[in-house]
């Protein structure tokens, strides 16, 4: 599971605990915000990142849709867009691979 997904489980089960308790304590609501907040950020994050490559791909949509009109500054310009996604998602397949050896370690 991506490590954004996790926070945003763990966020939601520890909010669910303290909705449903009616006693609770200041560090349990600390605690419980810190988590809420860690989620917050890291699906920030992911956003960010998906909504960066979707501009990429529309640029790069751009550049392949005026293909018969291309100067060769413009052509690479898209080998850089496709160098770049392709960086961008192999790091990324590598992280999920590191994500579940330490899961699977556990």
């Amino acid at each position: 599971m991506h490590s954004h997904v996790r926070t945003l489980v763990k966020a939601l089960e520890k909010a669910r605990e303290l909705l449903n308790h009616d006693r609770v304590n200041d560090n349990e609501i600390h605690v419980t915000k810190s988590i809420l907040y860690a989620a917050i950020e890291r699906m920030g994050m992911k956003a960010e990142k998906i909504i960066y490559s979707q501009r990429l791909l529309r640029d790069l949509f751009f550049i392949v849709t005026t293909k018969a009109d291309l100067k060769e500054y413009e052509k690479q310009v898209g080998l850089q867009i496709i160098d770049e996604l392709n960086q961008r998602y192999q790091c990324e397949l590598f992280d999920q691979k590191i994500e579940r050896l330490v899961v699977n370690k556990s």
